[in-house]
């Protein structure tokens, strides 16, 4: 069965987000960057032993005069395990995960790489961290969506906007600090920007600033599997928290949660 290693799985998110086929030549692959983000570029070209120079320039678009900018062409034969999962055309409601076996953390940090976004946002009283990506594809959100729930047990729904007609995925509070854990870990391949901010999160006191706290696999494993009166008789938390996280549990995929969960009945 096809496997596709870490670096490789690193790769095919970060190309599904920032690459795209060249239009003349789609057997080629085209990373273009902003110039602050060349450090990436010198990263691929390193651990793929690519043959060809990350070029540069500077012009006028849409949406900045002088933009100065990087970019890294990547023949099909360099990374043929993966070519079949980058479309050619427009690939942004197209795009998944393989359908073969992967590494799944390195494979969502080159999606957040590409498309998402990490840091602090303004909180009641304090700064909250939080990870975000913005698609256009419905399968990358329902698989993005299903990977939280396995690895944080955070509940995120979405459904695209009006505005832009994306879907926009957003992690926050101490879910963040799992999730970051474990997709950027040390001396993995990625973004120096992106690392950084991973980093500032991970070593900041937030943690210890806020009283809210996660679910764990085994209150969920209660929630669905024991009545709710049973539960407030031994739990600490207060029981408008277990409604709103039964209530939650309730309207997820009960064949995802059960296979996630290793759950045989549901009450």
């Amino acid at each position: 069965m096809k496997e596709i290693d870490q670096k490789l799985s690193y790769l095919l998110g970060f190309l599904q987000a920032d690459g795209h086929r060249v239009k003349l030549h789609p057997n080629n692959i085209q990373i273009e960057l902003s110039a602050k983000d060349i450090d990436i570029l010198q990263k691929i070209k390193k651990e793929f032993s690519l043959p060809l120079d990350i070029r540069s320039r500077i012009r006028d678009t849409n949406f900045a005069k002088n933009y100065a900018s990087c970019s890294l062409n990547i023949h099909a034969k360099s990374i043929e395990n993966i070519i079949e999962y980058i479309p050619q055309g427009k690939k942004s409601e197209t795009i998944m995960p393989p359908n073969c076996k992967y590494s799944e953390y390195d494979y969502w940090r080159g999606i957040i790489d590409g498309d998402g976004s990490i840091g602090f946002r303004n909180g009641r009283s304090t700064p909250t961290p939080y990870i975000s990506l913005v698609t256009n594809s419905g399968h990358l959100a329902e698989a993005f969506e299903l990977f939280l729930f396995k690895e944080t047990y955070s509940k995120n729904k979405s459904s695209k906007n009006k505005r832009d007609n994306c879907y926009n995925i957003v992690l926050g509070g101490y879910y963040v600090f799992t999730f970051l854990e474990k997709v950027y870990y040390d001396k993995c391949l990625a973004l120096d920007r992106k690392l950084n901010k991973a980093a500032n999160i991970l070593s900041s006191n937030w943690l210890s600033l806020t009283k809210k706290r996660p679910f764990s696999r085994e209150e969920d494993t209660f929630l669905l599997t024991l009545p709710l009166s049973e539960i407030m008789r031994f739990s600490t938390r207060d029981p408008s928290v277990l409604r709103t996280r039964l209530k939650y549990l309730s309207i997820r995929n009960i064949d995802d949660i059960k296979k996630l969960y290793n759950i045989e009945y549901y009450i």
